[in-house]
């Protein structure tokens, strides 16, 4: 028998591999374009610059003329409508609530005027009936604010205009007396 011999090396490699936190992707970094990243940069240094030459600047504002404040007088809508029941003058208590808003509304404005329009459904009632009447209705809300919520009656006007206007669609919403202030 004879022995064999060897001459070399050996190597061997062993290694572990772990991650924490689960699986470690990498994404492979784009190459930029160095003259892109340069533009830009001396684009923001520019913008800096500039924004701070404007910090540092005075601030000069025209001097304004002065405006002579005008008061317009015009009637305002008082969303308050007392609506009647057919044929009557008479104010339901349910529409109590719109005469008592009105009147603390003058309360709360001493120099508020209130003009009361009153008017009759075309529907019902010949012209001249619905003339008279919406002239009752206009003085029923007009004596409820002087009688229940003691206003003068030098604040209060009234007006009638029977069924020869319709302020609304709705034919039977046409029997109101709506409040204007002036």
């Amino acid at each position: 028998t004879e022995k064999i011999g060897y001459d070399g090396i050996l190597t061997g490699k062993a290694g572990i591999k772990f991650g924490l936190g689960g699986k470690q992707d990498f994404t492979p970094a784009e190459l930029m374009d160095y003259n892109l990243i340069n533009d830009l940069n001396s684009q923001i240094n520019r913008l800096r610059a500039e924004n701070e030459e404007l910090r540092l600047r005075p601030e000069s504002c025209p001097e304004c003329p002065e405006v002579e404040p005008t008061v317009i007088n015009e009637a305002v809508y008082v969303p308050n409508v007392v609506f009647f029941r057919i044929n009557s003058a008479k104010i339901d208590k349910g529409q109590q609530v719109s005469v008592h808003n009105t009147a603390e509304y003058m309360k709360a404005n001493p120099d508020a005027k209130v003009n009361i329009v009153a008017y009759a459904d075309a529907q019902t009632g010949t012209p001249e009936y619905n003339f008279a009447l919406s002239e009752k209705r206009a003085r029923a809300v007009a004596d409820a604010l002087t009688n229940d919520y003691a206003i003068d009656s030098d604040r209060i006007s009234i007006d009638w205009k029977g069924d020869t206007e319709q302020p609304y669609a709705e034919n039977d919403w046409n029997r109101v007396a709506i409040f204007f202030v002036d």
